[in-house]
């Protein structure tokens, strides 16, 4: 079974090469070439903010939920940044890509990922309601929270997705 963010990854690829396509930014000959680097781009920076988020998680559960908050948005926002201008790079130096309407290029890389952002936060949102109708309430970050976290992701994810 692939991990999650393989998955993530996979959908948000698709999105934004068909966008590109559809919309005639990019001429590609190669599409299952173009979403696979767009993939592995999606994929490292996931992984990478999975790190992020692993090192930072004894340190925001310490403070108030306010900074928490304010640290998610920021880097959030910053992955975004890098991974629309990685997406940009590593396909405009694709063989087989022909970038038609360049500066049309970045703004709908960011509409892709916006739009599938949009998508992982109402998931997000979804389990996070489900977990605190529970009767015995767990401490947000604790590991049985993100255990549960994650089970109940996978399973609002594929009755979402009928995977």
């Amino acid at each position: 079974m692939p991990r999650r963010e393989e998955v993530v990854a996979e959908r948000m690829a698709d999105a934004i090469v068909k966008r590109l396509t559809t919309r005639k930014i990019v001429e590609i000959k190669d599409e299952a070439g173009a979403r696979g680097v767009v993939r592995h781009v999606l994929v490292d920076n996931i992984l990478a903010e999975e790190k992020l988020e692993a090192d930072a998680r004894q340190l925001l559960l310490e403070h108030a939920k306010k900074i928490k908050e304010s640290a998610a948005d920021y880097r959030q926002l910053l992955g975004k940044v890098k991974e629309n201008d990685l997406i940009v790079k590593e396909l405009g130096a694709m063989p087989g890509v022909h970038v038609k309407a360049p500066d049309d290029l970045r703004p709908e890389v960011v509409r892709a990922l916006t739009d599938e952002s949009k998508l992982e936060q109402s998931i997000d949102g979804e389990v996070r309601k489900i977990l605190g109708s529970y009767a015995r309430p767990m401490p947000e970050g604790s590991r049985e929270w993100e255990v549960l976290y994650q089970k109940t992701r996978e399973e609002v994810f594929r009755k979402r997705f009928r995977l």
